[in-house]
């Protein structure tokens, strides 16, 4: 997979047991565009470290606002910088890496970009507006958390998953 999550494989492994625990490991739909990903994850890691998770907009209040993104990326360094519950370096730079936000222009356009855009451009996933990790995908994310993965490191994941699941179901109850 063709992924820039923070300087290699760590990052991209670490955002897919992220994604493992927000499917219900594997089995509910997660949504298929940059936002809906981005936007949960960020509140999740906020609201994991203690941070003040309305800052984090929800994916249907980006029209409306412009500088969101600030706010997040604020928010995101604020949190991670403290760190009160101790996460690794490892998962540090993987969620610093996936939840930055940055603006892109090119030729009189501007855009918004996280490095999520990758993943879900080479990714193995479908084109419709969900898509359920592969079974494949779910079979070596339960190989990698049978050992391959610190046991906090994977713990301190399906937190920050399962919190995301939360946001990505409040979000679809909101359109």
């Amino acid at each position: 997979m063709n992924l820039a999550i923070q300087e290699g494989p760590f990052g991209e492994k670490i955002f897919e047991v992220i994604l493992y625990f927000a499917s219900e490991e594997g089995v509910k739909p997660l949504p298929n565009n940059e936002a809906g990903l981005l936007l949960p994850l960020a509140g999740a890691v906020v609201e994991c470290l203690g941070g003040d998770v309305k800052k984090i907009p929800s994916p249907h209040d980006l029209a409306i606002d412009d500088f969101w993104l600030n706010r997040v990326n604020k928010e995101v360094e604020l949190v991670i910088q403290n760190n009160p519950k101790n996460f690794s370096i490892e998962l540090i730079a993987a969620l610093t890496g996936m939840l930055r936000v940055e603006w892109k222009h090119d030729y009189g356009e501007s855009w918004w970009e996280s490095s999520i855009r990758g993943y879900l451009a080479f990714g193995e996933i479908s084109r419709t507006r969900t898509f359920y990790l592969t079974h494949a995908k779910v079979m070596e994310i339960k190989e990698l958390l049978q050992g391959n993965i610190a046991p906090n490191v994977a713990e301190h994941c399906k937190q920050i998953g399962l919190l995301m699941r939360k946001r990505i179901i409040e979000n679809s109850a909101a359109t």
